[in-house]
């Protein structure tokens, strides 16, 4: 197991594995209370189901924020780098 989260973080790279931490950390408790309540059989409301989505949105986005981001053209060069 140790392996695989060495392997998995290896990949990551120059990813960001600092925005990688903020975006797990920001939905996990979410997700958490949310899988415990769904087990427990407490049903939600559509309002509390969407907050739930934008909050895994936002996380994702963190997650998968790249370190490099480029965007070539025959005239223009338009680069995004953490």
């Amino acid at each position: 197991m140790k392996n695989l989260i060495k392997g998995m973080w290896n990949l990551l790279g120059e990813k960001g594995k600092f925005a990688t931490i903020i975006g797990f950390c920001y939905a996990a408790p979410y997700n958490a209370v949310f899988m415990f309540n769904f087990f427990k059989g407490v049903s939600y409301d559509y309002d509390q189901l969407m907050s739930i989505v934008i909050v895994n949105i936002i996380g994702m986005m963190w997650f998968i924020l790249p370190s490099k981001f480029t965007i070539e053209s025959p005239k223009f060069k338009f680069i995004v780098e953490d």
